[in-house]
């Protein structure tokens, strides 16, 4: 029978013990980079909180006082959609799979949501695990497109009023245009604050001005020179306001020595990113459940 309960940190040692066992040999940072926050007690213990700080949860799968799996769940408030409950991760044990976990996981989702006052509860699946969310009544609203560009190696002239922005003026109340692979809150602030997770360099953050609309972007860095766009609208903008702000971001982009720039957009808005010359490299499902 599978027991569902809020995580405890405790829980963080089984979740480093089960996640990636190939990576058990690596050194402390080779584990961090290729399993992420689940390869260290530390580091998942720091993210447990996070989650929690911003309004989220994680919640614990066990199986006769063992561990089985876990659901990590965010506030989306900002998301382009409206307000909805977010599934950011969701892991059962290999060994495990077949036997309801991931299903009690998805329904004690849905009730956090319910209990959060959100109406619907999002999640963009795995590849190969679309067809889990439609057995449990998820539906496909959207798609989004994953691209990259190699910003102009030239210097240029940021084509909009700018300024640079700290870590304390984060993007609330806006919406959350591009980079929309998690909600744009918790990117904000692991951006800022995880010390664990390589390379840990500080991001770079604007504010930008555009035919009257109020944007924010995060240059969020994964490699040295290579770094992910989140881009915030104070409204949802036209397709020609998100080209400007995206050329604007280019050139910030260009003049932090950045090489390769990652983008993950609505679908709506991959229109501009093709006239810009983004290569696609792949797109994901955007699945969403009603809560009630």
């Amino acid at each position: 029978m599978v027991e569902v309960r809020r995580a405890l940190e405790a829980d963080c040692r089984r979740y480093v013990e089960i996640h990636c066992p190939e990576a058990r040999d690596m050194r402390k940072e080779e584990r961090l980079r290729h399993c992420g926050w689940w390869a260290d007690y530390e580091a998942c213990t720091f993210y447990l909180r996070l989650y929690r700080r911003l309004g989220g949860e994680v919640f614990t799968a066990l199986i006769d006082d063992g561990v089985v799996g876990e659901v990590e769940l965010l506030p989306h408030d900002d998301c382009l959609l409206g307000p909805r409950g977010y599934i950011n991760v969701l892991w059962v044990k290999e060994s495990m799979r077949g036997r309801g976990v991931g299903k009690s996981l998805v329904k004690t989702a849905v009730r956090w949501a319910g209990e959060m006052g959100y109406g619907h509860i999002d999640v963009i699946p795995e590849e190969g695990s679309e067809g889990f969310y439609f057995k449990l009544g998820f539906q496909c609203l959207t798609q989004q497109v994953k691209a990259l560009k190699e910003p102009s190696s030239a210097p240029a002239n940021i084509p909009c009023p700018f300024e640079e922005l700290s870590s304390g003026e984060a993007p609330v109340g806006m919406k959350l245009i591009a980079g929309t692979y998690r909600p744009g809150l918790f990117t904000w602030h692991t951006a800022w604050e995880d010390p664990y997770l390589p390379p840990r360099l500080p991001p770079q953050a604007y504010r930008l001005t555009i035919g009257g609309l109020t944007f924010k972007i995060l240059l969020d860095y994964y490699v040295e020179d290579k770094a992910s766009l989140a881009m915030w609208c104070s409204e949802a903008p036209s397709l020609a306001s998100f080209k400007e702000a995206i050329i604007a971001s280019e050139a910030l982009a260009s003049r932090a020595n950045v090489k390769t720039l990652f983008v993950q957009v609505w679908e709506q808005y991959w229109a501009a990113l093709d006239d810009l010359k983004y290569r696609a490299v792949g797109k994901v499902m955007w699945l969403s459940k009603e809560v009630g």
